[in-house]
């Protein structure tokens, strides 16, 4: 059984992984913000065996027309559909992996928690780790378990809306932090959405700074020695990550859960969904 009570999986334990032969499915969440068609055509040109394809904007969100934000929580009747169709239920342990940096398994990774999944585990460095580290995977190793339900299950993780983020805006009690580039929370390059800018009161950390140079997460010690400077006093329950659309958003929220700093929270709406109005913004 995997006994992992982390969010990161490495290469050498999804092997161990596949020789005790336990309940589990690895998920390919690899996917590009502007080509949608990106993430099934590296699937199809080479992924980790016996992995499934999880589409970002057909399965882990939704068509909101812009009034949500680019990428709104699906349907949790649609997405508990998909997990049904691929043979995972609560006793399923899931490996999420991207070519992304886990940009993408992050929100997988984060959503699962969300609805109470907790044996969910990002494979450290993705497809890359997995190519430098290459071992086979038999198909027959995988076992066959009868097809479950899958339940939504109580759970600490949360997530906030627009209507409180913008009462945050009086009582700065949550700290916010935006996952984009320093280009983008400054105004200077907005390349995806239609207004450039960053909410007010918000400070920045790029996700990709809770990467190594081998593309792997920074050491838990060196996470938390990072996140603490950055937000002083706060305590992470009053933490809020937020990014274009919802999802580098999870990928600062994981690392701060990798750092030991628990109990951050989601505004998945984010930037693409504050624009929506005339709301307050710096540009």
């Amino acid at each position: 059984m995997l006994m992992i009570k982390k969010t990161l999986i490495s290469i050498r334990e999804l092997r161990n992984l596949v020789k005790v032969n336990d309940n589990f499915i690895i998920i390919d969440c690899t996917a590009d913000l502007i080509d949608k068609k990106y993430g099934s055509k590296k699937f199809a040109e080479s992924s980790i065996p016996t992995a499934v394809y999880l589409d970002l904007e057909k399965v882990l969100s939704r068509n909101s027309y812009g009034i949500k934000g680019r990428h709104p929580l699906p349907m949790l009747p649609k997405f508990l559909f998909w997990l049904k169709s691929h043979n995972i239920n609560n006793k399923t342990s899931i490996i999420a992996y991207d070519r992304n940096y886990n940009l993408y398994s992050s929100r997988l990774w984060w959503y699962l928690k969300k609805i109470g999944h907790n044996k969910v585990y990002v494979l450290d460095g993705g497809l890359d780790a997995w190519e430098r580290n290459k071992f086979h995977i038999k198909k027959n190793y995988i076992k066959k378990y009868s097809k479950q339900k899958f339940c939504k299950r109580i759970s600490k993780f949360k997530e906030f809306s627009t209507k409180f983020i913008e009462f945050n805006l009086k009582t700065k009690k949550f700290l916010l932090i935006d996952a984009r580039n320093n280009d983008r929370f400054n105004g200077l390059n907005e390349n995806i959405d239609k207004i450039a800018g960053r909410i007010p009161f918000s400070i920045n950390r790029f996700f990709l700074k809770n990467i190594d140079d081998n593309g792997l997460f920074k050491s838990s010690q060196k996470l938390s020695q990072e996140f603490r400077l950055l937000i002083k006093n706060n305590s992470p329950s009053k933490i809020i990550h937020q990014c274009g659309s919802g999802i580098s958003a999870c990928h600062n929220l994981l690392a701060m859960e990798h750092a030991n700093l628990l109990g951050s929270s989601v505004y998945i709406g984010s930037w693409s969904e504050w624009i929506q109005e005339k709301r307050e913004i710096i540009s």
